[in-house]
């Protein structure tokens, strides 16, 4: 019995160590060697794309609040808080409007309307006051 263990023991260590696996493993990616199309002094130069890449954020109107059931940008869903700011209309009227009165502040700032109604509530205060309230996170 112990000649077996001492036979599973060697064949073990032989498999994991490196004296008999092959160079090259078929697990392993080989990394090809650069393309030397031109050499500038002797160094390799590899060409890279040239294509600009567009920032796709930078194309697209994002939907800011949903007002009316339209999904609206951040500049028309504006238009429509200064509507109402100049209407007269409440926090609560608004909040109630956009669909985020009376939600726990976790579900509330998941919505997509809570944005506007934090706006409105900046609006309407420096209306009231005269003083704007710093833009927080």
């Amino acid at each position: 019995m112990r000649a077996y263990y001492m036979v599973l023991l060697a064949s073990a260590f032989l498999a994991s160590s490196e004296a008999f696996s092959p160079r090259i493993n078929a697990d392993q990616v080989q990394l090809s060697q650069p393309t030397m199309k031109h050499s500038i002094e002797g160094a390799a130069h590899r060409s890279l794309r040239t294509v600009p890449v567009a920032d796709e954020e930078d194309d697209e109107e994002r939907a800011w609040a949903n007002i009316a059931g339209f999904d609206r940008t951040e500049a028309e869903a504006k238009e429509w808080l200064v509507s109402w700011l100049n209407k007269g209309k409440s926090v609560e009227w608004v909040a109630k409007e956009l669909g985020v009165h009376d939600l726990p502040q976790g579900v509330a700032q998941s919505k997509l309307n809570y944005d506007a109604l934090i706006e409105y509530q900046r609006m309407h205060f420096e209306k009231r006051t005269g003083y704007s309230l710093p833009k927080g996170n």
